[in-house]
């Protein structure tokens, strides 16, 4: 099933070296942990897109990264901001660079403290090669040579790309860097880092591999990555034998906190203490959800929102939702967590579908037409998913079938009941709605009838609810959704039958697998009365509909 969408965008030059170069000079007023990791990612996010680009100035690139991460973990450390900005103005860059989504930056609160403990595990006197895998490696690896600079005689790093398919995925190492690998000497510690692995683990393989075939024993080389996999479970060939060839170490699992943050409800615990039905609880990826935790006062939730520029377009989006009265209030972010009220209330479930919460749902998705647009116009990945999940889970070609975008926008892609609240006071917010919509599943930015479409399908609406929704929507935007709805709700539909069919497959054995699956059917059973009502595909499999598949189409 395709539900990871990627996230590497073009952009030009400039604006990655303006953002450094604002970053940089930002510092000279307030150096904070902060600022100076924010500097930091994208001076990362600027060499890698060098490299990649094999671009003359990639030296100067290299250079500022380095400084920032000694900057960013001995704040005593001297480094002329005056002198640093300066050299990124020299630096030339390309009309156009590719980058990539830093995942652990945005994602998965991997912040670079967590590898001072394997760091000092691996404490050295002798030569260290680091080599970082790109992307999010490329500024992973500055941070490991700054932490081996006090204790080794000679350490030096390099970034590499492997390619190839994801689970199988291959590197070649230069001549000249398989020359400077040499050159360290045979008591030389290699150490590559990466967060992760992920699901193959062939990236890193693939970079241990070739470093042992230039010439490098594998007793000296080192993986180090974010979480410790189980072998028996890559996708990489015969990775199961090949892993355990290397040694792998993991920085420690926890986040660093924010002040205040000490009930952990990552993982689906949140349903513990906010969600009173036990048998019909909702599912949830535990191993991909985001970090959150409250105070033991439970007056604050503290949720990941990402570092650096990560970060930041989530706090934006977040303040304007509270401001405008459709979202608890932002109280700040702290190391990467944004920091919300907590107000008293019942979270919402489909049985409280009523006009009122018709209304409120109809004016939010008029709010994100407003407010949450984008210009950005690369193209949507929307229809290729949706026609693939399809083929996928049918066997046959979904024809006949497009997703215009005539109001591109970042959706909440989280208008699931549950994510509804009903407070003592009366009001109705909506909930956890600042950073799914760009994260690394679908939909990205698209067009408002994704978040139209999810209202329809969540709330399992039947024709009347459905036509009442999209004419408050049209009264008040005065967007005529009607005629492209339709579409949107058959691939939002069949988008979250993929999703919950892999995150159940991936929960194996756990609590969620069984409500994972559970949702599985329900959305396989709308997406089946959607195409039914289209009346232009016709699956192979049609299969029976459950009780409640049916839904406005």
């Amino acid at each position: 099933m395709y539900v990871f969408r990627d996230g590497r965008r073009n952009t030009r030059g400039a604006t990655l070296l303006e953002d450094l170069e604002g970053r940089i000079s930002g510092l000279s007023q307030s150096s904070t942990e902060e600022a100076v990791l924010g500097a930091l990612i994208s001076a990362g996010e600027l060499e890698c897109a060098l490299a990649d680009a094999d671009a003359d100035s990639l030296i100067l690139a290299k250079f500022v990264t380095d400084k920032l991460a000694q900057l960013f973990l001995m704040s005593g450390s001297e480094v002329s901001l005056r002198e640093l900005g300066a050299l990124v103005r020299s630096i030339q860059v390309p009309e156009t660079v590719s980058v990539a989504v830093a995942e652990g930056f945005a994602y998965y609160a991997l912040h670079p403290f967590r590898f001072r403990d394997p760091i000092r595990e691996l404490a050295t006197e002798g030569p260290v090669r680091v080599i970082g895998i790109r992307s999010i490696g490329t500024t992973l690896s500055a941070v490991v040579q700054a932490l081996f600079a006090t204790t080794s005689s000679s350490v030096d790093r390099i970034t590499v790309r492997p390619h190839g398919h994801p689970y199988d995925r291959k590197l070649e190492l230069t001549l000249g860097q398989q020359r400077w690998l040499r050159d360290a000497g045979r008591e030389a510690v290699v150490i590559i880092v990466d967060e992760g692995p992920g699901l193959s683990g062939s990236s890193f393989l693939s970079v241990a591999e070739a470093v042992e075939a230039s010439g490098i024993d594998r007793s000296q080389v080192v993986m180090l990555g974010s979480r410790y996999p189980e072998p028996e479970h890559m996708r990489a060939p015969d990775g199961v034998n090949r892993w355990p060839r290397y040694r792998f170490l993991a920085t420690y699992d926890k986040p660093l906190l924010p002040d205040g943050a000490e009930v952990d409800l990552t993982g689906g615990l949140w349903r513990r203490y906010f969600w009173q039905e036990f048998e019909n609880q909702p599912a949830t990826w535990a191993h991909l959800e985001l970090a959150k935790y409250m105070s033991h006062d439970r007056q604050l939730l503290y949720k990941f929102h990402g570092y650096g520029h990560f970060g930041e377009k989530i706090r934006k989006r977040a303040v304007l939702a509270g401001e405008r009265g459709f979202a608890p209030r932002f109280h700040g972010d702290q190391r990467g967590f944004g920091i919300y009220q907590l107000i008293k209330g019942h979270l919402l479930t489909r049985n409280q579908l009523t006009p009122v919460p018709i209304q409120r749902a109809a004016s939010y998705c008029v709010f994100r037409r407003e407010s949450m647009q984008v210009s950005r116009d690369e193209p949507s990945e929307l229809e290729a998913m949706a026609k693939w999940n399809w083929q996928c889970e049918f066997g046959n070609e979904l024809k006949d079938f497009s997703l215009p975008v005539e109001h591109r926008v970042i959706a909440d892609a989280r208008m699931l009941p549950h994510e509804w609240l009903h407070t003592e006071s009366g009001e109705i917010l909506k909930l956890d709605g600042s950073s799914h919509g760009d994260d690394h599943f679908f939909p990205g930015p698209c067009d408002i009838a994704w978040d139209l479409a999810g209202t329809i399908v969540e709330w399992r609406m039947d024709s009347a609810q459905s036509a009442a929704f999209l004419s408050l929507y049209r009264q008040e935007s005065g967007d005529d959704a009607e005629r492209r709805i339709r579409d949107y709700v058959l691939a939002y539909a069949i988008f979250r039958m993929g999703w919950s069919k892999m995150a159940a497959k991936a929960s194996a054995g756990t609590f969620d697998e069984k409500l994972l699956f559970r949702d599985y059917h329900r959305y396989r059973a709308q997406v089946l009365a959607v195409a039914s009502r289209r009346g232009r595909t016709k699956p192979r499999d049609v299969g029976p509909l459950d009780e409640n598949s049916v839904i406005a189409a």
